[in-house]
C-alpha cells in the first residue's frame, strides 16, 4: 500500500485461497447454506486511485467444479457509480451440490457456462451475455426433480410438456440436457434455452420414460420480473409464470 488516505493511493498484493468449507462461510454470513469447498488463486491485483486491474485469471474452485474470472477491470471503486467489467467461465460445476443449497428443486449432473460481457454499474448488473447448459459429452447422472421442473418453467415463463395427472406419479424425471440464455441490455433479458422449439425454446431436452420436456415462451423479460421469478423460486415459494 502506497500514499494511503491520498487520491493517489495505489495497491498491489496477490494470494490464493486454501480449501475452506463453503458451509462454514455460508453460516457465518447468515446466507443460504452452500456445500463444498472453496478454493482458488488470486492473481497480481493493482488498484490505482479509483481504478483497478487484475493482471490474470482469478480461478475458484467451488461445487466441484471451476469458476474462472478473467479480464476484470473496476472504476471508482470507492466513489459515485462504481463499475465492474469481467468474463467469466464456469466449468463442470455439480448441480446437486449447487441446487442442494436452495429450495429450487433438486437437479442432478453437471453445468458448463460462460458470462460474456459482464458489467456492473452501482455493483448492479446492466449488462451480459449469459449462457448456461449441460456439458457436451458429460455422461454422468441427470436427474431433475419435480419441484426443479416447476421453477424452470416458471423462470422461462413456459410448462412443462407432460399432463399434470402424469406428473403427479413422479418425482425425478431423467433429461438428456438442459440450459438457459440470457442476454442483458437496457434492463431486458433476451432469454433462450438449449434448441429452439417450435414455439418458444426448450429449457430441458427429456430422455427415457415418461420423457418430460420443458419449453420457454417468454423471448423477452424484464430484469426486475425474472429477479422477481428466481428469488421466488430459491425461496421456496411458489413458482409464478407472469
Amino acid at each position: 500500500l502506497n500514499d494511503v488516505g491520498l487520491e493517489e493511493m495505489s495497491v498491489d498484493f496477490q494470494g490464493e485461497i486454501e480449501p475452506i468449507s463453503l458451509e462454514l462461510i455460508t453460516r457465518a454470513l447468515d446466507w443460504p447454506v452452500l456445500k463444498g469447498t472453496l478454493s482458488g488463486r488470486i492473481p497480481q491485483v493493482r488498484l490505482r486511485g479509483a481504478v483497478g486491474e487484475v493482471g490474470g485469471a482469478i480461478r475458484l474452485d467451488v461445487f466441484d467444479g471451476e469458476v474462472v474470472v478473467d479480464q476484470v477491470k473496476l472504476e471508482r471503486i470507492f466513489g459515485v457509480l462504481p463499475t465492474l467489467a469481467a468474463e467469466v467461465e464456469i466449468r463442470a460445476v455439480d448441480l446437486q451440490q449447487m441446487t442442494g443449497a436452495f429450495s429450487f428443486g433438486e437437479i442432478e449432473g453437471r453445468l458448463d457456462g460462460t458470462v460474456r460481457g459482464l458489467r456492473l454499474l452501482n455493483w448492479e448488473p446492466v449488462a451480459f451475455d449469459l449462457k448456461l447448459e449441460t456439458p457436451e459429452g458429460y455422461r454422468g447422472r441427470r436427474k431433475i426433480s419435480q419441484r426443479a421442473v416447476d421453477n424452470l418453467s416458471s423462470l422461462g415463463g413456459g410448462a412443462a410438456v407432460l399432463s399434470q395427472t402424469v406428473l403427479r406419479f413422479f418425482e425425478k424425471f431423467s433429461y438428456r440436457r438442459l440450459g438457459l440464455s440470457c442476454r442483458l441490455a437496457d434492463n431486458v433479458c433476451r432469454m433462450g434455452g438449449v434448441a429452439p422449439a417450435a414455439r418458444g425454446f426448450y429449457i430441458v431436452e427429456g430422455a427415457g420414460v415418461p420423457r418430460i420436456n420443458i419449453i420457454g415462451f417468454s423471448t423477452q423479460v424484464d430484469w426486475p420480473k425474472l429477479i422477481r421469478r428466481l428469488e421466488a423460486a430459491t425461496r421456496g415459494g411458489a413458482p409464478t409464470v407472469d
